[in-house]
């Protein structure tokens, strides 16, 4: 286990990445026949993981589930051991640990979940006739909670004999309900907090199965996600949750706040490669010489990562050790492993690679002058290296509603991008990067957002004028905003029909590229720009209940367009006002549920992955 002398600092917290729990290297074909040629043998291949997805923590050990090799591992006193387990999963994909040791498998492929006694046999089997797809559990007094993603739903059994007891909550948005439940974990006082993953956030229930409150919320930022996983509460009751959009967990108070996020991978200390399940575990389930000298450490928090090396990365969590040993590890880098979405490394707190932007001289970092600022970041952050910020350079600072402070730097009187980030803070003696505005905007406040706006723009009624509001307050048409986007003025088509060719400023997404950064995927590969296959358009032109069938030529009669046979932004969101086209037709159809209309997608979230995707 390779060890990494960082940490992560929240608001008194710190997390401290140990390394990863990963396989030991396997034998290449040359190194096994030279083995059997001296030796007559071949030495059997390590134990490994493959598709680590889910664990748990029992005692002084870590069982895994692996979901590839079918399996669930013990990892005890540096060992790694494959649990006897009768019957055998056949693919485990949830795991919770009793008081006593007894053992609960959510098993994907068999569609039930099979509780242990702790030797392994077999105590009972839960499952339902219909309409059932486990994705995992959690012990709760004699019960064992099931979360059913094909039913959206907690299923409730008795852990003894396997029947049935009840069930709570159902397919929603409101408070109970659920849209796809998946990892659980019980905490304090048997409160449950479950993984709501289509609805972007954590529920938690008390033992009654009575709803209690919700934590974490849609975005992009620290206590925000994108496609939350799995939850592990700790014994002070703070709660985790990861996060496979972000890549990171997220730590929140028991009340619900955000405490730090950890584990990112674009710089971050500890990084991590598709996480999926996470769990608390004590401080002996490693040995004491792993942890930095002189942390005191309140337990371990684990994460299961899947690509890069699959295994088991760790990390210490004080929230008690406020220690120099801690704070200087803090202030140390860690060098940089693992690029996710970006396909350039991060220069930005990297103290050996200031180059990277400025010309030298010797050691020092020359300026660099104001006319090659802009281009200098934009050699970076053009949208497909590094992330690209949506809000326009080079336009005039000063204007009859836009008063920029005198104190942020411009460029002729002109917008630059350092107008906005000071970025010169990321020079600043052991700087690192921060949890909450990572970004570096002016005079931030992150429970304020739009409070920094208004740092320039004077909040007049119409001084964020919408290219998307195009219908005025008599029911006519703004024409003005329809070039926004358009080439001129479309025809005047409200029939709902795609007609042709519609013109667009800049090719495919690029058109909302221009002000709208990418939010987080459910897809780790994205699907901005991402091309179909032919059976994909061939369930896309299934699912469109006969409005017709797609053409190559742009899939201009569908519900959900495609550009040049690739996923665009407005394939799944409608750039147009409701009530602008006919309600259900091609260019005015809408999602019905209350949360997916609001962010302007075209059919029902479940609805609309199943117009792609099997399941």
């Amino acid at each position: 286990m390779q060890q990494r002398q960082a940490a992560l600092e929240g608001r008194g917290e710190y997390v401290v990445p140990l390394g990863n729990l990963s396989s030991r290297r396997r034998l290449s074909d040359t190194e096994a026949k030279l083995s059997e040629f001296f030796f007559g043998t071949v030495p059997e291949p390590p134990l490994g993981f493959v598709k680590p997805v889910a664990l748990a923590a029992r005692g002084n050990e870590l069982v895994i589930c692996d979901s590839a090799l079918n399996a669930v591992f013990a990892f005890s006193g540096g060992k790694l051991s494959q649990l006897p387990l009768r019957p055998v999963p056949q693919k485990p994909v949830g795991i919770a640990v009793a008081r006593d040791g007894r053992l609960a498998v959510a098993d994907a492929g068999a569609a039930a979940v099979h509780v242990y006694q702790a030797d392994g046999s077999s105590q009972s089997t839960l499952t339902l006739k219909d309409n059932f797809r486990p994705a995992d559990a959690v012990f709760v007094g004699g019960d064992v909670w099931v979360s059913n993603a094909a039913g959206n739903c907690i299923e409730v059994f008795d852990a003894a004999t396997g029947s049935h007891q009840r069930r709570i909550g159902a397919r929603g948005n409101q408070r109970g309900q659920f849209g796809v439940p998946l990892g659980m974990a019980a905490g304090p006082g048997d409160a449950v907090s479950i993984v709501d993953m289509l609805n972007i956030r954590v529920q938690v229930f008390d033992a009654g199965g009575k709803w209690q409150q919700m934590i974490g919320r849609s975005g992009d930022r620290v206590g925000s996600f994108g496609r939350p996983k799995d939850v592990a509460v700790g014994p002070d009751g703070t709660v985790f949750v990861v996060d496979a959009a972000s890549q990171r967990v997220h730590a929140f108070t028991s009340d619900g706040k955000a405490l730090l996020g950890f584990g990112e991978p674009d710089g971050g200390a500890g990084a991590l490669s598709m996480p999926a399940g996470i769990c608390v575990a004590p401080l002996n389930v490693v040995e004491s010489s792993r942890l930095p000298t002189g942390v005191r450490a309140d337990y371990l928090i684990a994460v299961a990562e899947q690509l890069d090396e699959p295994g088991v990365r760790l990390y210490a969590w004080c929230s008690t050790a406020a220690n120099e040993a801690v704070r200087l590890a803090s202030q140390r880098r860690v060098s940089k492993t693992r690029v996710a979405a970006a396909s350039v490394r991060n220069p930005h707190w990297d103290a050996s690679r200031c180059n990277d932007c400025h010309q030298m001289q010797g050691p020092r970092a020359l300026p660099i002058a104001d006319d090659r600022v802009d281009q200098t970041c934009l050699n970076c952050h053009d949208g497909e290296k590094a992330s690209l910020e949506p809000h326009p350079i080079g336009r005039l600072a000063q204007h009859d509603d836009i008063h920029t402070p005198t104190d942020w730097p411009l460029n002729d009187g002109r917008l630059s991008c350092i107008t906005c980030h000071d970025i010169q803070r990321h020079c600043e003696p052991n700087a690192t990067r921060p949890t909450v505005n990572s970004a570096l905007l002016r005079h931030h406040d992150p429970d304020q957002p739009m409070a920094f706006c208004t740092k320039c723009h004077v909040p007049t009624d119409d001084w964020r004028l919408s290219p998307h509001d195009q219908i005025a307050a008599d029911g006519s048409l703004r024409t003005n905003t329809c070039t926004f986007c358009h080439v001129g003025e479309p025809n005047n088509n409200r029939s709902g029909r795609r007609l042709g060719n519609a013109e667009l400023r800049a090719d495919s997404s690029d058109v909302c590229l221009t002000c709208h950064t990418k939010h987080w995927d459910y897809s780790p590969e994205g699907h901005v720009e991402r091309p179909t296959t032919s059976k994909i358009r061939a369930r896309m032109a299934e699912r469109a209940d006969g409005i017709s069938a797609y053409t190559s030529a742009g899939y201009q009669n569908s519900v959900l367009p495609l550009t040049n046979q690739k996923v665009t932004c407005y394939t799944c969101h409608n750039p147009h006002a409701p009530g602008l086209f006919p309600t259900g037709s091609q260019l005015g159809s809408y999602a019905t549920d209350e949360t997916d209309r609001a962010i302007d997608l075209r059919l029902n979230r479940d609805d609309l992955c199943l117009s792609c995707h099997l399941k």
